[in-house]
């Protein structure tokens, strides 16, 4: 599984991070197939998306008790598509965390942004 975190700052209303996320999602022409939880992450908001008429899933879960969000491509969930999709997805949301925080260097949000392989 790969992981790509999105640093959400500290000056960015935790209430708007999951439109956004929806937002961004639609932009890119990703298909929401479920929103839910996931119980290991109390709180936390969890989407499932595809692209209508492919195989593949993106995972993407914010969990605002630790102003935490990431991106997950499972091994046995990718598809061509999803990678491309999940670091487009990623750069989109850095991009509007900042600018709607109100900062104009994007350096830090991707000083902050790591890749995790699992």
């Amino acid at each position: 599984m790969t992981e790509l975190e999105l640093a959400v700052p500290p000056e960015f209303e935790i209430a708007d991070v999951a439109s956004r996320i929806e937002e961004a999602a639609d932009e890119l022409g990703l298909t929401l197939r479920t929103r839910g939880a996931l119980g290991k992450y109390r709180g936390s908001t969890h989407w499932h998306y595809g692209q209508t008429g492919k195989s593949g899933t993106l995972e993407l879960t914010f969990w605002p008790m630790q102003r935490r969000c990431w991106i997950a491509v499972h091994t046995g969930r990718s598809a061509a598509w999803v990678p491309q999709a999940a670091e487009a997805l990623r750069l989109n949301l850095n991009d509007s965390f900042l600018k709607a925080a109100g900062s104009h260097s994007q350096t830090t949000a991707l000083s902050e942004t790591t890749q995790c392989v699992r």
